[in-house]
């Protein structure tokens, strides 16, 4: 498996560099776009969260425990 770096314009694939593949060879491709690196900002992701954030992390939790909880005290329906 090996990754390469593309571009997409005009509807197709354009790789950033030539790539060594003999005129053709089939391939399987599999497209994945990076991540947005505002999403993942690891200074702003590292910051103690705020109360308001805190409270929303833990709303919920206990209900979530409890419907495990209770998910996992019934009998497995047998398929």
């Amino acid at each position: 498996m090996r990754t390469f770096d593309v571009l997409y314009e005009d509807g197709v694939l354009k790789p950033e560099q030539p790539l060594p593949f003999s005129p053709g060879q089939k391939l399987n491709v599999t497209v994945v776009s990076p991540p947005d690196p505002m999403r993942w900002d690891l200074a702003r992701l590292a910051e103690p969260p705020s109360d308001d954030e805190k409270y929303l992390t833990e709303a919920g939790l206990k209900e979530w425990v409890n419907m495990l909880d209770e998910e996992d005290g019934r009998p497995r329906d047998a398929a």
